[in-house]
């Protein structure tokens, strides 16, 4: 049978806050992270409203080019530049965290930290790795809020998801990682599970340049087949972490998504966006936002949506408003959705842009599977099985993704608590993705 897929460790970087705790805490509050860009001068933008990380001086600027255009091999400054080269991100990860024996990166837009999350459970379910860190890292600079204003894109009242006076969605910046482990390698280092990663999905359409194509029955699919390969019905799912752009178009086909992959299952099953309160994160919003689900699958705790005062009566959802709601249990949950509506540069005129989406879904840590995985595996070979693990992380530099990620649920009771789960270290900016060396 092959080896189920757990979720260890997390680490977040957010525009609520540096580490685990302090985003989780204010998130569950109701708390926005949404004010005036200091960053740099947005004084000449339309909206100016961004959700930057506290504590910290900025993952990147445009001043870092300034200073290598005087001095080249300005060693702060190239290291600053997690997003050039593309791979930046993980030799920013491999400097602070390695060695690695492998490094990936995936830079599919929006979906790149779902994407990399989704990377990382293919390479655990054919066993050829047994630890991984994966995530994304995004961050805010003036090219980015320059293109998204251009785009008309940005909320001047700041992201609102599914509420019927939505205008557009609210850039931010962070990082959000995850641990995932074979079952076998966290239980021979005691680390408890905090959920179980047991299905997920990736697809892709070209319905149209910029929009997500509106009555749901492209992404609807790729959310069955998350739930199918984890083994849920629409009656094991209590929460789904939505992508929620707070874009008109994004919202709606989102939750026609929802309505067709859950039937009237949908009219139970809570529903929140974070970007409301972080912004969208864009490359790390995957990361950041299955980290997020796989708390509230290990806490029992639902995280509102922020912003969101008169829900869209056409949006056929259950919302959770306000603050956080105490629940006890999640035993599954959805993570995942349509990108939002126009998200980056232009394709060249004539050529179709596809749609990618990936989903997930996490198991809650007091349920068991309903079936076995149906996820071919084979054994990784005793001499190199030391260093089986990796790191995926992403960058989004692309316009046309919609990611809807995987399906958490909780591992399963007889799962030994006689350790604490390790905590991922947030990242430093940027995204990539990298096979890390387990430790201990």
């Amino acid at each position: 049978m092959p080896d189920r897929l757990w979720v260890t460790g997390v680490g977040l970087t957010t525009g609520l806050g540096v580490g685990v705790e302090a985003t989780w805490a204010a998130l569950v509050r109701g708390d926005r992270a949404i004010r005036p860009v200091t960053l740099f001068d947005a004084s000449d933008q339309r909206v100016s409203l961004g959700a930057e990380v506290p504590e910290l001086p900025g993952f990147e600027t445009e001043l870092l080019f300034a200073r290598l255009h005087g001095e080249p091999r300005a060693a702060e400054a190239l290291h600053g530049l997690g997003a050039y080269p593309l791979s930046g991100a993980a030799d920013a990860i491999e400097r602070a965290a390695g060695p690695f024996a492998r490094s990936r990166t995936v830079s599919s837009a929006c979906s790149s930290g779902a994407n990399a999350v989704v990377l990382a459970a293919a390479w655990l379910a054919t066993g050829e790795v047994d630890a991984v860190v994966a995530g994304g890292c995004d961050s805010l600079c003036r090219l980015t809020l320059s293109g998204f204003n251009a785009l008309m894109a940005l909320d001047p009242a700041a992201c609102r998801p599914f509420d019927r006076r939505r205008q557009g969605t609210t850039l931010g910046e962070g990082a959000g990682f995850l641990v995932i482990e074979r079952r076998r390698h966290a239980a021979e280092r005691g680390a408890p599970p905090l959920a179980e990663l047991c299905g997920w999905a990736s697809g892709a359409e070209a319905f149209h340049v910029t929009h997500p194509e509106p009555s749901g029955r492209r992404i609807a699919p790729l959310i069955q087949a998350a739930m199918a390969r984890a083994g849920l019905s629409p009656a094991d799912v209590d929460y789904v972490n939505a992508h929620g752009t707070g874009t008109i178009a994004n919202d709606s086909a989102e939750a026609a998504a929802l309505g067709l992959a859950l039937g009237k299952e949908v009219d139970r099953v809570p529903v929140s966006s974070s970007k409301g309160q972080l912004g969208h994160t864009l490359a790390a919003a995957g990361g950041i936002e299955a980290a997020i689900t796989a708390l509230v699958v290990s806490r029992g705790v639902l995280v509102p949506t922020a912003g969101l005062e008169e829900p869209d009566p056409a949006l056929r959802l259950v919302h959770v408003r306000g603050v956080g709601r105490e629940v006890g249990t999640v035993r599954a949950a959805l993570r995942g959705a349509p990108r939002s509506r126009r998200c980056g540069r232009s394709p060249t005129r004539g050529a179709p842009r596809l749609h990618a989406a990936s989903f997930s879904a996490l198991r809650s840590a007091r349920s068991t599977p309903r079936r076995p995985s149906c996820i071919a595996s084979r054994r990784a070979a005793p001499a190199t099985r030391a260093r089986r693990g990796f790191r995926t992380s992403s960058r989004a530099r692309r316009p046309v993704t919609y990611p809807f990620t995987a399906v958490f649920a909780a591992p399963s009771s007889r799962w030994s608590t006689r350790a604490r789960a390790p905590s991922a270290r947030s990242s430093t900016p940027r995204s990539s993705s990298r096979r890390v060396s387990p430790r201990g």
